[in-house]
């Protein structure tokens, strides 16, 4: 969720004082009603978005679809699940 209040914050208030984003396995907006807030581009030059073939909260196409929205490239990290600290990914 943490991916998708950035996006939100980054669209209402603007760029500065960010140089760049990377989104690591963001949940689908469509999860929380929030797909109409955050259909937007991303006003940042350099984003990337790291997603999971089998991550249960955003499957890879639906990552797609949104990195296309948000105009970013998309990281596919293999199957993975959920990329996070629980999973044993360690930290970021």
């Amino acid at each position: 969720f943490g991916c998708l209040a950035l996006l939100r914050h980054l669209q209402q208030a603007g760029p500065a004082g960010f140089a760049a984003a990377l989104l690591v396995a963001p949940a689908d907006p469509h999860r929380f009603g929030a797909e109409q807030a955050l259909f937007a581009p991303l006003p940042l030059r350099d984003a990337l978005l790291v997603a999971s073939r089998n991550d249960p909260w955003l499957t890879l196409t639906a990552a797609r679809g949104w990195a296309q929205v948000w105009g970013v490239p998309v990281l596919d990290a293999g199957a993975v699940g959920h990329i996070n600290v629980a999973s044993g990914h360690g930290a970021w």
